[in-house]
């Protein structure tokens, strides 16, 4: 940290020059449309969403940044190659020698969305207005300086792209072993089932309505939504009377366990219980955790799931399997919260110093 200390001096230490985005790099767009994309192109097809898509042709063989002009309004990518862009995509090549393109990458990332926020007219900005995106404000220190910024801001990127690789291998991990552990075919014993016939409706009386949902209750609401718990309320109506109970998603396709009261929330909500002593509802949560279930939109699932099949084992073969893979579970969860705190942690710590190495005073 004591470097950071000397580089924060050091770009501080003396006014800087700042001068307009149109006179620092040249500004294009690209003139397809998003669906121009092919799945399995050879180039990178840079479009106004979040991952850039793929393309079998190419127009730009250079180092860019690229800028999301519509729905994304103000994301920036960058890239160093042969690519496509999309007739909303700020295309930005050709760098002044004066500036480090990736510099002027953590100048993008930290400042622009706030900038072209301060000119919108409107309540959400729904598109970038060229001039605005001309106009964009870059400081210019030393180029040493600007190298030593992004050597600091790419520590800090990598950092958090480890974790966060880190954190994605251990769910398929967990998601790898549980499909192993049920992977039962062919094995004395087992019956292939409908999910249908082993479940029964559990619901309660009454289910909670979104506008009912509170910050503090008697029960914690479980919904179709992919928190464990949406809110709290004391509509004791709303409470299944059986436990435990598989909550499943009718139009998100999340499936959920419950094994202490809870209050069933708003519409989508299906709950059930197990409809069989020789089945254990631990076991068919997992297995149908497991099920590969297609989207169908917004519309319902559950028509389709319950004729699903999942394996049954005999009764002792579930619970040792209920038995690993809630030791399993309880391992990936610690080691999941972990990272989880690791990477908000960093990334906290990586936006502080990005903001503060990237604040110069302005010359003039």
């Amino acid at each position: 940290m004591n470097l950071i200390k000397q580089v924060l001096k050091d770009s501080n230490s003396n006014k800087v020059e700042y001068m307009p985005l149109g006179k620092l790099v040249k500004i294009e767009t690209g003139k397809l449309n998003a669906n121009a994309a092919v799945a399995d192109g050879e180039f990178m097809f840079f479009t106004t969403a979040t991952e850039p898509s793929r393309i079998d042709k190419y127009r730009w063989d250079t180092e860019a940044l690229l800028i999301a002009g519509n729905a994304n309004v103000g994301a920036v990518q960058h890239y160093k190659g042969k690519f496509e862009a999309y007739q909303r995509t700020y295309v930005l090549t050709e760098a002044v020698e004066v500036l480090d393109i990736r510099f002027l990458y953590y100048i993008l990332c930290n400042g622009l969305g706030q900038y072209l926020s301060n000119r919108s007219k409107k309540a959400a900005m729904t598109y970038i207005v060229l001039s605005d995106l001309q106009n964009f404000p870059v400081p210019i220190p030393p180029l040493p300086v600007q190298a030593e910024i992004v050597r600091i801001l790419d520590t800090f990127t990598s950092l958090t792209a480890e974790l966060t690789a880190e954190l994605t291998a251990r769910k398929k991990q967990y998601e790898f072993y549980r499909e192993d552990l049920l992977k039962l075919e062919g094995v004395d014993g087992v019956k292939y089932t409908p999910i249908g016939n082993v479940l029964k409706d559990g619901s309660a009386k009454k289910s909670v309505t979104k506008s009912e949902y509170k910050d503090k209750g008697k029960y914690p609401i479980i919904d179709q939504s992919q928190a464990d718990i949406a809110g709290f309320t004391d509509k004791a109506e709303a409470v299944p009377p059986t436990l435990p109970c598989i909550i499943f998603g009718d139009h998100t396709r999340i499936v959920k366990y419950a094994d202490t009261k809870f209050a069933q929330g708003s519409s989508g909500t299906r709950v059930f219980v197990v409809d069989s002593g020789h089945v254990d509802p631990k076991y068919v949560y997992y297995a149908m955790s497991n099920l590969k279930i297609e989207s169908r939109g917004y519309n319902r699932h559950w028509s389709v799931v319950k004729d699903m099949e999942i394996p049954l084992p005999p009764l002792p073969v579930q619970e040792e399997i209920v038995r690993i893979l809630d030791t399993f579970t309880e391992l990936t969860a610690e080691l999941t919260a972990e990272l989880t705190a690791e990477l908000t942690a960093r990334k906290k710590q990586y936006e502080f110093y990005r903001e503060k190495l990237l604040t110069f005073d302005r010359m003039g």
